[in-house]
């Protein structure tokens, strides 16, 4: 099968958990770090599936490897290549889709409490409410014939699935170690950041291995549903995953 591109956009905002899961798959993947110069595939045609990892940057910023990520969306779209879009992903699947990107009132940062949706029940068996950490500063309003998966208090929608496409606002891939980091570099922000939702990075890693554990059982599931969508993706290593 053809390899999976992803494309990434900060060192500490890896593949992580999902690289893992597409190797106990077997699905090859090709990296692409457009942050660094490195050229954004033109064409979606010539990949199983397109991966939009997360950023510290916005889909309405003026980049111009932003520009060529959302072109690549489209063209993923035209051509029904399932595309995985997390944090900056997620808002660019939207706007290939025809939805829309807007600035929230308040920052979100740190873990909330998410809701599952009937749909996304019916897609990934019964879950029951789950912390998830959050890194965003914009909500989704969704593209026609989106099935809304994931909401919260003050998000309606922080998910959702399009035919084979899945975005996903938090950012499931993240790993402990990518976590640290990311707390680590955003240390100043954090202290100069307001709001309800905005927590402190001692409370952002609070308990952490428990709350990651219970992240990467959800990821798993998610990234496994995505995974056997892709043409040609053979059976997982872990059978696990299979089910």
């Amino acid at each position: 099968m053809n390899p999976v591109a992803i494309l990434q956009h900060e060192d500490h905002l890896s593949p992580g958990s999902l690289q893992t899961c597409l190797q106990q798959f077997g699905i090859p993947m090709q990296v692409f770090r457009p942050d660094q110069g490195q050229a954004v595939p033109k064409e979606a045609k010539d990949f199983s599936g397109i991966v939009l990892l997360g950023s510290e940057r916005c889909a309405l910023d003026p980049v111009a490897w932003i520009r060529t990520e959302l072109a690549l969306c489209r063209d993923a779209l035209s051509l029904e290549v399932p595309v995985l879009g997390l944090g900056i992903g997620a808002q660019l699947l939207t706007m290939a889709a025809g939805g829309k990107v807007i600035p929230c009132p308040v920052p979100s940062y740190g873990w909330a409490l998410t809701r599952f949706t009937a749909q996304a029940n019916a897609l990934f068996g019964a879950q029951a409410p789950l912390e998830l950490f959050n890194a965003h500063a914009h909500r989704l309003e969704l593209p026609a014939g989106a099935q809304n998966l994931l909401y919260d208090g003050r998000n309606p929608s922080k998910g959702y699935a399009l035919g084979p496409h899945l975005a996903l606002l938090c950012p499931l891939e993240l790993t402990q170690q990518g976590l640290q980091a990311w707390c680590a570099r955003k240390s100043s922000q954090l202290s100069l950041a307001k709001g309800p939702d905005v927590q402190s990075r001692i409370s952002m890693l609070r308990a952490l291995p428990e709350r990651m554990g219970k992240l990467e059982q959800l990821a798993a599931k998610l990234f496994s549903r995505w995974a056997l969508q892709l043409p040609g993706a053979p059976r997982p290593v872990d059978a696990k995953l299979a089910a």
